[in-house]
């Protein structure tokens, strides 16, 4: 006879408890503060990049440690971390949970304003202190004034306590908010030399599409309609935002766009354009002479400013219709007939017509 083996006391192994908690979707709130964090990463390293002159080192420093100090963990900002709380009838809790590591503490943000309304009650409370021990003093021996005035020393230390914590949260939302407004200048300051820099780049403006400014991509025109040429991704754009087609015009000149014979929009491939985009020349505000077709994928890779200009699109064979002109009316239905489906109506007609005989 074989042996009985109980499973029942089998613990959990530890490899399938650390895999089931990697596999746990993360809440709403985990998930706005992941990306809280990310914004505040991609700040601080934008922020690393910027270019400091003496007169912004003491506000560039403050809005980097501002920065730096939420993007800290848990642990160096002195919040204990979280540790998520289960039942004892989950399972072992003393061994494995200690291994994991802490999910990670939203710094919590102070109510200034209820500090302040916790300073003004210490600070009356304290007033009647005062004036009970100025009765009491005068020779009122009530009870409860000589309690109250006895009180006073620790309704004192409160209203110390009180004023303390409502002056460190102004002094800190007062650096929080310098930080802050150093950052935006900051920001601003390297907005415009981007901007300048990209006004430097030389090309003829013939060559520019009227939607984006910049020199033509992909370039397409609008064909019988007016003829005006736009980059492809441009026109695109441009052309879904239209509910319908009285919406659907050209940016330039408010012609029709669809055509009233196939209710599409017939954009074609610009092909002189194209061929004199290719002969043309431009200057790029790093010095260099490159052609206008390649201009664009030049200033990609060109300078730290590089990643200012968005990756080339890339787009089908065939212009990409607004969402109207793919609505399809309801239509009746067509249902084909196979061969032999139509040979036994034939056959059910003729013995009908048999048996009416």
């Amino acid at each position: 006879m074989s042996d009985w083996i109980s499973v029942t006391n089998t613990p959990k192994k530890k490899d399938q408890a650390e895999e089931a908690d990697q596999q746990a979707p993360l809440s709403k709130a985990q998930q706005k503060n992941k990306k809280r964090a990310e914004k505040r990463r991609e700040r601080v390293e934008v922020l690393k990049g910027l270019a400091w002159n003496e007169d912004d080192e003491a506000l560039a420093a403050a809005a980097q440690h501002e920065l730096l100090q939420r993007t800290k963990p848990p642990d160096a900002r002195g919040l204990a971390p979280r540790r998520e709380r289960r039942s004892n009838s989950s399972g072992n809790l003393a061994d494995e949970d200690d291994d994991d590591e802490a999910p990670p503490v939203a710094e919590v943000e102070v109510d200034v304003a209820e500090l302040h309304k916790k300073l003004r009650k210490a600070t009356k409370a304290l007033r009647q202190a005062d004036d009970a021990a100025a009765k009491v003093a005068a020779g009122n021996a009530d009870k409860d004034l000589v309690a109250k005035a006895g009180r006073r020393a620790a309704l004192e230390a409160d209203e110390k306590a009180a004023r303390r914590a409502v002056e460190d949260a102004d002094a800190k939302h007062a650096a929080r908010d310098a930080a802050r407004r150093a950052e935006l200048s900051l920001l601003s300051r390297r907005r415009a030399e981007t901007g300048a820099k990209m006004l430097a780049v030389a090309f003829d403006d013939r060559f520019a599409c009227p939607i984006c400014t910049e020199v033509l991509e992909a370039a397409v025109d609008t064909g019988g309609a007016c003829g005006h040429v736009f980059c492809r991704g441009c026109l695109e754009d441009h052309v879904a935002k239209a509910a319908g087609p009285a919406d659907c015009v050209c940016p330039m000149c408010r012609a029709p766009l669809v055509d009233a014979k196939t209710g599409r929009v017939e954009a074609a491939a610009a092909g002189l354009v194209r061929a004199n985009l290719k002969h043309k020349r431009a200057t790029c505000h790093c010095g260099a002479t490159v052609a206008l077709s390649g201009l664009r994928e030049h200033l990609r890779s060109c300078g730290p400013d590089a990643h200012m200009y968005p990756p080339r699109r890339k787009f089908g064979h065939v212009f990409k219709q607004p969402a109207f002109v793919d609505r399809k009316k309801d239509a009746p239905r067509a249902f084909a007939v196979t061969a032999a489906e139509e040979n036994a109506m034939l056959q059910a007609a003729i013995a009908a017509s048999l048996a009416e005989s």
